[in-house]
């Protein structure tokens, strides 16, 4: 193509989609058509990939970041303050694991693959990445301008699939380390901080931490499993004891083990120890303390 009668500025902004330090502008009057007689024109990446494992090198970029990895998990669709709602991705290459934050439409419309098998490889353009210092952990932010893909035709993904990269790893290890406690938490926040706002950030750390990875059980692998326990041992383990089982319990008791004021030898001896207070005992009644009961039928 040929333009001509554009405007060139410099540009101002942060978080532009390329690195280039230009901007072409299409002015009214521009022309633009096809040529044919140019050779050998240099080709242009579509992508310009950063490593996982290089984000804080990346996090001050005036030009926004592609990422490449093998897709590993994915959370439902939530909604976060002011109405917006963001899905969170994971995504590995050969040198980490990442979470990638998807938001508003972008995140409504994300279909998740069924068959990591295949191993799916997710693209990210345009994204920023952000630091959260509470966890001192860095992940990746869409923007505006994002795109998502998978299993493009281009070299970095036929890389990844042809990869050994290790996905038997724990996806989300990287979120077990440096996680502050409660306490530290509120040492690290700024002492005029509000209740509320330490509330928030406890409750969004351990939500974080607690979150379900919805890992998806291979069945097959889990019949080659032997079975240690039966289905009547399980049920055996919970059920509750009958009021015989209960007697037979309580007199198996050596009746001289606690003598004295409890009148345990003389309840043994008489048979009053059994009925419904006995079993209502194995049902999470409390026995109080210092309390002589006689449990009778």
């Amino acid at each position: 193509m040929k333009s001509s009668k554009f405007s060139i500025f410099t540009v101002k902004l942060d978080h532009r989609p390329t690195r280039h330090g230009f901007w072409i502008l299409l002015n009214s009057d521009t022309k633009i058509q096809e040529v044919d007689e140019i050779h050998d024109f240099p080709t242009m990446k579509p992508f310009s990939f950063i490593k996982l494992n290089t984000l804080q090198e990346h996090q001050s970029n005036t030009f926004l970041n592609d990422v490449v990895g093998l897709y590993r998990n994915s959370t439902q669709l939530k909604e976060v303050k002011g109405g917006k709602v963001n899905r969170d991705i994971w995504i590995q290459d050969e040198t980490a694991i990442v979470k990638v934050t998807l938001w508003g439409e972008m995140a409504k419309n994300f279909i998740a693959p069924t068959n990591l098998s295949n191993k799916p490889v997710f693209v990210v353009s345009s994204t920023v990445v952000n630091y959260f210092d509470q966890t001192k952990e860095y992940s990746i932010n869409a923007k505006p301008l994002s795109n998502y893909y998978f299993d493009l035709d281009i070299p970095e993904v036929e890389f990844l699939k042809n990869s050994e990269i290790d996905m038997n790893k724990e996806f989300n290890d990287w979120t077990t380390k440096n996680r502050k406690t409660i306490s530290e938490i509120i040492e690290s926040y700024n002492a005029n901080s509000q209740s509320e706002d330490i509330k928030s950030l406890i409750v969004q750390s351990f939500e974080e931490m607690y979150k379900s990875s919805d890992n998806v059980v291979n069945q097959q692998l889990m019949s080659l499993t032997p079975t240690l326990v039966i289905e009547q041992q399980n049920v055996d383990l919970v059920k509750l004891p009958n009021m015989e089982e209960v007697k037979t319990a309580v007199f198996s008791m050596n009746p001289k083990s606690s003598p004295g004021p409890d009148r345990f030898n003389d309840l043994n001896q008489d048979g009053r120890i059994s009925g419904v207070e006995a079993a209502s005992f194995f049902q999470g009644a409390n026995l109080p303390k210092n309390v002589q009961y006689d449990i009778g039928n």
